[in-house]
């Protein structure tokens, strides 16, 4: 092996050193030994030395070139870094910023694409019915139209319009959900009637004609945003002209924000050194009132901007406009938040918003920055201002004339402090309604769904009902010296026909939330059961009559304590032999009881049941004289298929729904059911017809003269119930009076409860009754003392009776004995071998010691 010099070694070693890499070295290496080796002299020596200098000096500063490059390359290298981070950063922002404005744009559509769910159901009264007959002046008609929301004008030429020329009224029927074509009638007075109703368009003569129904309130229980929709078309212009004037002048031309306005408003404000105006659109003012709260934060501003942004581009101005004018708040009722000019204008005015005149709309625009601060209730100087400001607004832009601004500036604000449509205005039908609706929808849907209820209410018998309820139960306290404001009392009024309640009371103060004693009291009925009874008998016709003699004396019933119950009548006398017309028109006691053991509790419990009562009826002989409890609306319910000729009609508030948008969804609508032979219930009618002519309701004569009526008292023991129940074609009625405590109150059903039936009465258009018999009923006279037929040649006195063909008396009684039915069923049930002789005695099912027996 040959070894190198060991100054080659030190170059090679210093040529590897400056070059800096191991694999350099060996590469040098490798070479070196491949060439064959020379001999060097001294002066070879020196030349290498240098050489070698060089060399080293050449990679010293190669070495610091690549330093620098390298130094440069790092350098360039951070910057690509910071760069690459930079535009990451932007990147993700730009990313989170699209994911923000992709969230707000959901929320945008997923609100504004919904219909309004915070809106409670709103409640109407049916429609006013015109009909030729009724009693009508002029004075009157327009009374009646002002108060109903219609508006009067030269000539009719948009809905809600009625104009007078002499004793001619022309009306134009708004559209609603039970009339969605308007339509004008031509109403002709004459003598204070109407004479005739025409179709204003082809002269066709009408029968009747409906007007659009009444708001008269809505349903809900709790805070609540309340509203009445409304089309674009349906807001007057200037309303609109006044929402551009003063809240967004550039409304139509800008993007949802309006720099300009902003700077503006700016100005103004330095100015007038205090925030005067805001930069709002109304874009913005709807993101606000639609999607956020009412915080000061940067963050709520720019969320703010960037969705009235987004609602601009998706959506076009109409659609804008037409959300902020039902969407805006313009104040606070109760815990129910007033929201859109719609139900403002009702709230404050009592009337739609296109009835509104100029300074009426003027208000409502100038209340929209704060309905607090310009609540034209409380603060009538600085509403007064503010809408004084918004006429001369409309002024400078050309909307109304300087007369009009000076005309309308001096008028007062007109607001209806009184006015109330909520739905406490009647809180007893109300609550009734309330529960017969959730028998079909569920609470949440009721309150927020925005239904459209079109009840049986008749807002003027409501109102009647209410007045002369009330002030008559002042002036029995008076009269009969009991202390005042106790006595409480209910009632229900409705048709009998269709079973549709048309007003209903459930305490002394009508407009109270009082406890509801229409529908919650249970109470003893006396005898307002008798009819039930004595319709009981009458279905077996081979039996019972209404001359059917029945023997009027005392009576005897054991008890499980070995004591006996005596049943006395009212008038704490016994009356011999009675007709069965005549037991039941004069409310005799004994009688009812004699005929309801003879025929049996459980089918006068079946009958009474049938009628429709839904309380059930304890098995025992009071029973018969009304001591079993039950509600108002049980015995409206039950007198309704009475009046009814057997057929019982649901009693209803309701007569259609709608939804938001006015589509019937419902219409409740009932044939009713035959419950009861409609030969046997008119043998009824017919003696409660006696009853208020010649009975214990013969008060009725000189209470409510030519009119022929029907109905029956009612008192329970100790006077502490009085009851009437009454009926004419039209009207039928219930009145109950009495303590809460269920003290005595001394009277009785025909001094107490029959006295506020016709009070109330008295003021509605009450018409008589027509008893036309059914087919299978015949007229025939009769004996009035034997309850024979009545004979030729025989001195007697007669009188005309009803009876079911075929079963009529066959026989006088004086000219020829008659062998009657009644005779040997006495005999059976009251050991009795004559009609007059010794008291009876039944074996009857016992009663409880301490049950109450009401005469």
């Amino acid at each position: 092996m040959k070894i190198l010099p060991r100054k080659d070694t030190k170059r090679k070693s210093t040529r590897a050193t400056s070059t800096g890499t191991k694999r350099k070295v060996s590469s040098r290496t490798t070479t070196k030994k491949k060439t064959p080796a020379r001999k060097k002299t001294k002066s070879k020596k020196s030349t290498a030395v240098s050489a070698t200098t060089r060399g080293v000096g050449k990679k010293r500063s190669r070495s610091s070139r690549k330093t620098r490059q390298s130094s440069r390359r790092r350098s360039f290298s951070l910057w690509r870094l910071l760069l690459k981070t930079l535009v990451v950063i932007l990147i993700g922002c730009a990313v989170a910023f699209a994911g923000w404005v992709w969230t707000l744009d959901r929320q945008v559509q997923a609100r504004f694409d919904t219909p309004f769910r915070s809106i409670p159901a709103h409640l109407y009264a049916r429609p006013y019915t015109l009909k030729p007959g009724d009693a009508h002046t002029v004075s009157e008609m327009r009374t009646d139209l002002l108060s109903q929301g219609y508006k009067q004008a030269k000539e009719i030429t948009r809905p809600g319009d009625f104009a007078f020329s002499g004793q001619v009224i022309d009306v134009l029927r708004p559209i609603s959900a039970t009339h969605p074509v308007p339509k004008a009638v031509r109403v002709e007075l004459f003598d204070g009637r109407v004479a005739r109703l025409t179709d204003h368009r082809n002269a066709q003569v009408l029968d009747q004609f409906e007007l659009a129904p009444e708001l008269i309130g809505n349903l809900m229980t709790g805070p609540m945003e309340d509203r009445i929709l409304l089309k674009l078309h349906e807001v007057p212009q200037l309303l609109i002209d006044g929402l551009f004037v003063m809240e967004d002048r550039r409304f139509m031309s800008h993007h949802g924000v309006d720099p300009f306005g902003i700077m503006r408003a700016m100005v103004q404000n330095i100015r007038d050194g205090r925030v005067s105006q805001g930069g709002s659109t109304l874009t913005q003012q709807l993101v606000k009132n639609l999607y956020l709260d009412d915080s000061r934060t940067l963050k709520r501003k720019i969320n703010e901007a960037i969705m009235a942004v987004i609602i601009e581009l998706r959506y076009s101005k109409n659609q804008i406009l037409e959300r902020y004018l039902n969407t805006i708040f313009l104040g606070q009722s109760g815990n129910r938040a007033i929201h859109g000019f719609g139900l403002a204008a009702q709230f404050y005015f009592g009337h739609k918003l296109q009835d509104l005149n100029p300074a009426q709309l003027a208000l409502l625009v100038g209340m929209i920055p704060a309905p607090s601060a310009y609540n034209p209730f409380r603060n009538i100087d600085r509403a007064t201002g503010r809408r004084n400001l918004v006429l001369k607004s409309l002024h400078a832009n050309g909307s109304i004339s300087a007369g009009e601004v000076e005309l309308y500036s001096q008028t007062g604000l007109d607001v209806v402090r009184n006015k109330n449509i909520g739905a406490s205005r009647y809180p007893a039908y109300t609550d009734l309604l309330n529960r017969q609706l959730g028998e079909s929808y569920d609470r949440s849907y009721l309150e927020k769904g925005g239904l459209n209820i079109y009840s049986t209410l008749d807002e003027s018998v409501q109102q009647i009902a209410q007045t002369r309820f009330k002030a008559a139960l002042e002036a029995l306290e008076k009269k009969h010296a009991i202390k005042t404001d106790s006595l409480q009392g209910a009632m229900i009024i409705l048709e009998p026909k269709s079973g549709e309640i048309v007003a209903m009371i459930g305490a002394r103060d009508a407009k109270t939330g009082d406890f509801n004693r229409a529908l919650d009291a249970r109470r003893p009925i006396g005898s307002l059961v008798k009819p039930a009874v004595y319709l009981t008998a009458l279905l077996n016709p081979a039996r019972y009559s209404t001359s059917t003699i029945i023997e009027d004396s005392p009576l005897s019933i054991p008890l499980q304590t070995g004591e006996s119950w005596n049943p006395g009548n009212y008038d704490k006398e016994f009356h011999g032999d009675v007709s069965l017309f005549d037991a039941l028109i004069h409310s005799y006691n004994v009688p009812a009881v004699k005929v309801g053991l003879d025929v049996g509790l459980d089918p006068v419990a079946t009958t009474i049941q049938r009628l429709g009562v839904s309380e059930s009826f304890p098995r025992y002989p009071s029973m018969l004289l009304g001591a079993s409890n039950v509600s108002l609306l049980d015995v409206a319910q039950m007198y309704q298929t009475l009046a009814n000729h057997g057929r019982l009609q649901p009693l209803t508030t309701l007569r259609s729904v709608a939804n938001s948008d006015n589509q019937v969804m419902v219409k409740y609508q009932s044939d009713g059911e035959q419950m009861v032979n409609a030969r046997a219930d008119f043998l009824v009618m017919d003696m409660l017809g006696a009853v208020a002519q010649s009975g214990t309701a013969r008060a009725l004569n000189h209470l409510l003269p030519g009119i022929r009526l029907a109905g029956k008292t009612g008192t329970t023991n100790e006077y502490r119930d009085s009851w009437f129940a009454g009926f004419g074609k039209n009207y039928l009625a219930v009145v109950w009076i009495g303590q809460d405590d269920n003290s005595p109150t001394g009277l009785s059903g025909s001094s107490g409860a029959l006295r506020a039936w016709a009070s109330v009465m008295s003021e509605l258009d009450l018409q008589s009754l027509d008893l036309l018999p059914p087919e299978g009923v015949i007229e025939v006279e009769v004996d009035l003392d034997g309850g024979g037929i009545a004979m030729a040649g025989c001195t007697q006195q007669s009188v005309v009776r009803y009876f079911i063909s075929g079963y009529e008396p066959l026989s006088n009684n004086r000219c020829e004995p008659l062998d009657d039915n009644l005779g040997g069923w006495l005999n059976k049930w009251f050991g009795s071998s004559s009609r007059k002789s010794g008291s009876p005695k039944v074996s009857a099912p016992s009663i409880p010691d301490n049950l109450e027996i009401n005469r």
